[in-house]
């Protein structure tokens, strides 16, 4: 062992196998047979910035237990000077060939190219979250509404999130009825913040009520409670796009559709589905 060392110094020096996954299949005399000699190799390697994979006691049938076997958790080993024995042994053969196995399924695995960025936790960054983007916008996210027949407030397909929600507050819609009939356009992007508000508040709690935990808003449709010659209705959704980008910056903008319906659910004058993506 320490001839291999001295012999490959300027690969160690300059950590020339840095990340790189490592295992050991020793052959020896004293002490070769156990672990000790293996896990001292181990952490030569792991010095040098090497990921040691542990491979463990493969199960295989019809091993000699009559004779000593080099097997241990940590990598293959044989006792290669035991007077009159034949080593590597066809079991230590065996032994390194399903180790080998391990290793190769684990390496393939492995992203060797991969970067990790350890986010840093200070006052600025933590100053970022979502949360406290609401507070500076004097916003106050509602109690999740909940669902009032046989379905969920929100349903998580993969990394997706579907939400739907019209504009209740305190229990009440607000501006019940008709844009342009009985509720002016002004009351009409009330609602439709509103009933952003009330969509924010159930992804929170799909998000595991943390809103930093949303990647991006994926698409907002609105639907609006119009007369048939209303042609506003972008003009009003403006109220919920304005909205989502405001909290979220660029991971706040989406696609979208608006519509016109002639009556929606509780005589709400607006009615929002959204999609989102989670990290």
């Amino acid at each position: 062992m320490s001839a291999f060392m001295t012999q490959t110094l300027v690969i160690w020096k300059n950590q020339e196998l840095a990340n790189i996954p490592a295992t050991v299949f020793m052959s020896g005399c004293s002490g070769s047979g156990n672990e000790t000699s293996i896990t001292s190799f181990w952490n030569i390697l792991a010095s040098h910035g090497m990921t040691i994979i542990t491979l463990g006691n493969p199960s295989i049938d019809g091993v000699n237990k009559a004779i000593p076997q080099g097997n241990t958790p940590y990598g293959t080993t044989t006792r290669s000077c035991l007077p009159g024995d034949n080593r590597p042994s066809k079991d230590e053969l065996k032994y390194a060939y399903f180790q080998g196995q391990k290793f190769a399924n684990a390496i393939t695995h492995t992203n060797l190219d991969q970067k990790i960025s350890i986010p840093v936790t200070s006052e600025k960054t933590t100053t970022n979250t979502v949360e406290t983007k609401l507070q500076k916008l004097g916003l106050t996210l509602p109690t999740a509404p909940q669902p009032v027949g046989k379905y969920v407030p929100f349903k998580r397909v993969g990394n997706l999130v579907y939400i739907n929600q019209v504009a209740l507050k305190d229990g009440k819609i607000l501006y019940p009825g008709t844009i342009k009939s009985n509720v002016t356009q002004e009351q009409a992007k009330q609602a439709t913040k509103q009933t952003m508000l009330n969509v924010l508040a159930v992804l929170k709690v799909a998000a595991g009520g943390n809103l930093d935990n949303v990647k991006q808003v994926v698409q907002l449709s609105g639907t609006f409670n119009t007369l048939p010659n209303f042609t506003n209705h972008a003009g009003l959704m403006n109220s919920a796009s304005n909205l989502v980008v405001d909290i979220f910056g660029d991971k706040g903008v989406h696609t979208r559709g608006t519509f016109g319906a002639s009556s929606l659910p509780l005589n709400s004058p607006v009615e929002i589905q959204a999609i989102f993506e989670l990290n």
